[in-house]
C-alpha cells in the first residue's frame, strides 16, 4: 500500500494495538456509566468543598443542581446515585448555596449572621472573606463562590481521570492476555503477510530490510543472552557461542514465504530431502 514494508508493518501495529485500546477505553466507559463513578465522585469532591456540612444536603435537594430528584432526601444515604447528577455547572452551584443559606427566609444584605452560625470554622471563615468582598453585591458573591467551586472540580477531575487511567490499564491487560495479542506474533505475521503482497507469491524474495533489521543491535543483544540452543529447530546451527536468533528468524520466514531456506550460511542450510 506504503511501497515499505517497514512502513506497512508499524501501520499494521497502530492498528492492532489502537483497536485494543480503542475496546478497553469503550469498556472503561461502560462500567464508569453503569457503576456511576462520575456522580459518586462528584458528590464526594462536593461534600469534601464543604467539609460534610449540612449544606450539602440542601444543595443535591436543590432544583438547579439536581433538577431529576424530588428534592425530600433527608439524608445523603438517601439521595439516589441513579438520578444524582455528573455535572453541575459553577454558577448553578453558586445560586443554589445561596439559596440554601438564605432558605427564603432572609434578604442577601442580612446573610452575614447566617454564614457566621456555620459550625465549621474554614468553611465559614472562607465563605465570610467572599461575602465581604461581594459588599453587598449577590452577583459578586455567586461570582465568587462559582470560582471557588471550579477550582475545587479542577481537583476532583484529575482524580477521577487518574482512576479512570488505572482501570482503562487493567481492562487493556486483559484484553491483550484473554485474546493473546501478542507484538512479536503481529508483528512478525503482517511483516510475512506484507512480504508476500509486494513478492506476488508465496515464493517471493525476501526483502533486503529483513536483513538490515537482523544486523541490528536489538537482535545483537537478544543473541548475547539468549540461551543457546532454545530456538528449539535441530536443523537451525548454533555459530559459535551465541543463539543464532537471525539464523532462525530467516529460516521460519522462508518456510512462510514457500522457500526451503534462505540463511547463507552452511550451517544453517537444509540438505535436499531432509525431515
Amino acid at each position: 500500500m506504503f511501497g515499505s514494508t517497514v512502513l506497512e508493518v508499524a501501520t499494521g501495529m497502530i492498528v492492532c494495538f489502537g483497536s485494543v485500546a480503542l475496546i478497553a477505553s469503550s469498556v472503561q466507559e461502560a462500567v464508569a456509566s453503569m457503576l456511576r463513578w462520575r456522580a459518586k465522585t462528584l458528590l464526594t469532591g462536593v461534600t469534601d468543598l464543604l467539609n460534610g456540612q449540612s449544606l450539602v444536603l440542601d444543595v443535591y435537594n436543590h432544583a438547579l443542581v439536581n433538577p431529576r430528584s424530588d428534592g425530600k432526601a433527608a439524608t445523603l444515604a438517601d439521595l439516589s446515585l441513579k438520578y444524582a447528577p455528573s455535572y453541575i455547572e459553577p454558577q448553578n452551584f453558586a445560586r443554589a448555596l445561596v439559596d440554601s443559606l438564605q432558605k427564603g427566609l432572609v434578604t442577601f444584605t442580612l446573610l452575614r449572621p447566617v454564614i457566621a452560625s456555620i459550625t465549621d470554622g474554614q468553611l465559614r471563615t472562607c465563605l465570610l472573606g467572599m461575602y465581604d468582598r461581594a459588599a453587598g453585591n449577590i452577583s459578586g458573591f455567586e461570582a465568587d463562590v462559582a470560582r471557588w467551586f471550579d477550582t475545587s472540580m479542577d481537583r476532583i477531575s484529575g482524580a477521577y481521570k487518574r482512576k479512570a487511567q488505572f482501570w482503562t490499564f487493567v481492562f487493556a491487560l486483559v484484553i491483550a492476555v484473554g485474546f493473546n495479542v501478542d507484538a512479536h506474533q503481529v508483528m512478525a505475521t503482517v511483516w510475512v503477510l506484507t512480504i508476500n503482497n509486494h513478492g506476488g507469491g508465496r515464493g517471493a524474495i525476501v526483502d533486503e530490510s529483513i536483513t538490515d533489521w537482523l544486523a541490528s543491535p536489538v537482535v545483537a543483544a537478544i543473541e548475547l543472552v539468549a540461551v543457546r540452543g532454545a530456538v528449539g529447530d535441530p536443523r537451525v546451527g548454533s555459530h559459535g557461542d551465541r543463539r543464532p536468533v537471525r539464523c532462525a528468524v530467516l529460516v521460519w520466514i522462508a518456510r512462510k514465504g514457500g522457500r526451503s531456506s534462505w540463511c547463507g550460511r552452511k550451517a544453517c542450510r537444509r540438505k535436499p530431502g531432509s525431515a
